[in-house]
């Protein structure tokens, strides 16, 4: 049991340090400060979600909804952010076969170079097939959040587990 709790009091602990850090010399700590905070904590876990999703890394993704469902970020916005970045994906994959460079779907996904340039990236994990898959996956998940009583942490790992599963076979970084 001791080992379940270090994590969280080493997290509590770097989370009062950048607390601090974000305050600097003032000897008081407002709620506006604590939220600010926690609001960048949380977007740098979305991002890290994203990209864990994208690698197909089973542990850090479930490590970060963790997080997040630990910070009270509602699993609705999690799992919509779970769908945008495998509905992300699976565009920038159809996009890619179509032979468009990085800068045209940047364009035509309304997304930043560089976002675009790191999704390119991510899909060579994918094919098209499963990407597909995942989608529909992503949205029977949505539709157990609505109309079941299964509790929201199962829904979302039964998701990471689709995404990033081994059932599927692995497609090389370098392959389509």
């Amino acid at each position: 049991m001791l080992h379940e709790q270090q994590p969280d009091l080493q997290t509590l602990r770097q989370e009062i340090e950048k607390l601090c850090t974000y305050v600097g010399e003032t000897s008081e700590i407002t709620l506006d400060d604590v939220q600010e905070v926690t609001h960048t904590s949380r977007l740098q876990s979305i991002f890290a979600l994203s990209d864990a999703l994208g690698t197909r890394q089973i542990g850090p993704a479930f490590i970060v909804v963790e997080r997040l469902l630990n910070q009270g970020e509602p699993p609705l916005v999690i799992l919509s952010m779970m769908v945008r970045h495998v509905r992300l994906l699976w565009s920038v994959k159809q996009l890619e076969q179509q032979r468009h460079d990085a800068s045209h779907m940047a364009k035509t996904l309304g997304l930043p170079l560089a976002v675009c340039r790191q999704l390119v990236t991510q899909s060579r994990y994918f094919s098209l097939e499963h990407l597909r898959q995942l989608y529909a996956a992503a949205l029977e998940a949505d539709l157990t959040f609505k109309t079941s009583n299964k509790p929201p942490r199962a829904i979302l790992e039964e998701l990471i587990l689709h995404v990033c599963g081994r059932g599927t076979k692995l497609v090389s970084p370098q392959g389509h």
